[in-house]
């Protein structure tokens, strides 16, 4: 830019960035010229940014489970600045908790995902943002929900001794101890002789 005042007085420079501008240190020089001479000087300028970073970028609760939980580090290129994070994107039954859902760039927190028992199943894509001074950034979770898995089949080993927990129909069905795999009893289905 450029400007006219008299020798003797005062002016104000403003310098403007925008989201846009690369993070940096940048030296800028404002030329004085007069009627037969020029003067300089120089101002140093730095530009500060941050970034949002998860690990893992990925990972599987079950409906009613344990806790997840992932690291979210938040980068400095410059000055160190005030970060506020936040979630969108979590399937209806998961919540989602910051340690610090406020943070400075240069520095870490854990983000823990929890769901209840009628947590929405599949994979989601959670974006985590970080919202500083004059950008704001993100980064991906690909969350996994998925229902519990329990044991349908009551008895299967057969080890209380009977048959219960199962249906037979046709040939007479019967418990030995002499052909058993790797409990106390097995199921013999038919008259012959176990093998």
């Amino acid at each position: 830019g450029s400007g006219s005042i008299s020798s003797g007085d005062s002016t104000t420079l403003t310098i403007a960035t925008t989201s846009s501008t690369p993070a940096g240190v940048y030296s800028i020089t404002v030329l004085a010229s007069g009627t037969d001479v020029t003067r300089s000087t120089s101002y140093t300028l730095t530009v500060s940014s941050f970034g949002v970073s998860l690990s893992p970028t990925s990972g599987v609760i079950t409906q009613g489970g344990a806790t997840l939980s992932t690291t979210v580090s938040v980068t400095k290129t410059g000055d160190a600045q005030s970060v506020a994070l936040s979630t969108t994107g979590l399937p209806s039954g998961v919540t989602a908790t910051f340690n610090s859902s406020t943070v400075n760039s240069g520095s870490s927190t854990t983000l823990t995902f929890s769901a209840s028992p009628t947590a929405t199943a599949g994979t989601f894509s959670v974006t985590v943002k970080g919202v500083g001074a004059t950008q704001t950034k993100t980064a991906t979770f690909s969350l996994t929900v998925r229902v519990p898995v329990t044991n349908t089949v009551a008895n299967g080993d057969f080890e209380s001794g009977t048959l219960t927990g199962w249906t037979t129909t046709g040939p007479s069905v019967t418990l030995n101890t002499s052909t058993r795999y790797g409990g106390s009893y097995s199921a013999q289905a038919g008259l012959g002789t176990p093998t």
